[in-house]
C-alpha cells in the first residue's frame, strides 16, 4: 500500500517500481507529481500488474517517460487521460511488451518536443488499432522499431506524421 507516500518533494520517480514482478495492484492516485521531471521506467517490469490509473499525475515538468510501462506484460487497463506530455522529449520503449493492452488512448498526448519514439509500441501484440493522428513528430529523430511485433495491429493512423528529421527508422 503506497497511498500514504508523501511525494510532494519528489523530482525523480524513474525506476520507482521497476521489476516489482509480483505486484498485481498499485494505487498511485494520491501521488503528488507536480515537481517530477523523470518518470522513465517507473513501472517497468511490473509483469503481474493488470490495471493502472495515472490520470491524476501532474506531469507538466516531466521530460522522460521512456519505458514507463515497458514490460508490464499483463497490463490490460491503462488510464492515461490528463497525462501532460508537453515537455517530454523521450518516449522510447514507453509501452514496449505491454502484451495485454488491447487499446491505448494517447489522444491527449502533446508530442511536439519528443525526439525519441524508438520501440514505443514494440510487442504490443493485443493492439488491433492505434490512432496517432494527433502526434506531432516534427522533432523526432528516432522511430526505430516503433511498431515492431505488433502482430494484431490492423488499423494504424499516422496521417499526421512528419518524418523529415527521422534519421533512424
Amino acid at each position: 500500500d503506497v497511498t500514504g507516500f508523501n511525494t510532494e518533494n519528489a523530482v525523480d520517480m524513474s525506476s520507482m517500481f521497476t521489476d516489482c514482478e509480483s505486484v498485481t495492484e498499485l494505487d498511485v492516485s494520491s501521488f503528488n507529481t507536480e515537481n517530477v521531471t523523470n518518470m522513465s521506467s517507473m513501472f517497468s517490469g511490473c509483469e503481474q500488474l493488470t490495471k493502472l490509473d495515472v490520470s491524476g499525475f501532474d506531469a507538466a515538468k516531466v521530460t522522460d517517460v521512456g519505458c514507463m510501462f515497458g514490460w508490464c506484460e499483463n497490463l490490460s487497463e491503462l488510464n492515461l487521460s490528463g497525462l501532460n506530455t508537453s515537455e517530454v522529449t523521450d518516449m522510447k520503449d514507453m509501452f514496449k511488451r505491454c502484451r495485454k493492452l488491447a487499446e491505448i488512448d494517447v489522444s491527449g498526448f502533446n508530442t511536439e518536443k519528443v525526439t525519441d519514439m524508438a520501440d514505443m509500441f514494440t510487442t504490443c501484440v493485443s493492439l488491433t488499432e492505434l490512432d496517432l493522428s494527433n502526434f506531432d513528430t516534427s522533432n523526432v529523430t528516432n522511430m526505430n522499431s516503433m511498431f515492431s511485433v505488433c502482430t494484431e495491429l490492423k488499423k494504424l493512423n499516422v496521417s499526421s506524421f512528419n518524418t523529415e528529421n527521422v534519421t533512424i527508422a
